[in-house]
């Protein structure tokens, strides 16, 4: 039977298969750059875990919270990051990259490339 394209199709509902997944949102906030990743995998309980900058450690329980009103089960791992921004060239921003942090980023990420289909 071939689908009707005119009519809208109705998700599908039924038990969740994944709670696998990765989110990253970033925001220019006055000279801040902000970003947030959320990384969760399948798991049994609620497993929470953080990294934010020290000099925002206070956010860590906001966070917390926030997560466990949101999500009842899996490992939640969340990374906060905060850079101050220079202005350069005719006033364009650009993040000013702390360069050590990028290198562990992507030899941390450097073996699941050839499952993602990307060659570096």
């Amino acid at each position: 039977m071939q689908p009707n394209l005119e009519e809208p199709q109705q998700p599908k509902t039924g038990a969740v298969r994944s709670m696998t997944g990765y989110g990253r949102a970033r925001q220019l906030i006055g000279n801040k750059e902000i970003t947030v990743e959320i990384r969760s995998v399948n798991h049994r309980f609620l497993e929470y875990s953080s990294r934010v900058p020290r000099a925002y450690a206070y956010l860590e329980e906001k966070l917390k919270n926030l997560i466990k009103g949101s999500v009842s089960r899996g490992k939640v791992d969340v990374s906060l990051s905060i850079q101050t921004v220079s202005v350069h060239l005719h006033g364009s921003r650009y993040p000013c990259v702390e360069i050590a942090f990028c290198f562990s980023f992507f030899h941390a990420g450097r073996p699941f490339l050839p499952s993602l289909n990307i060659h570096p």
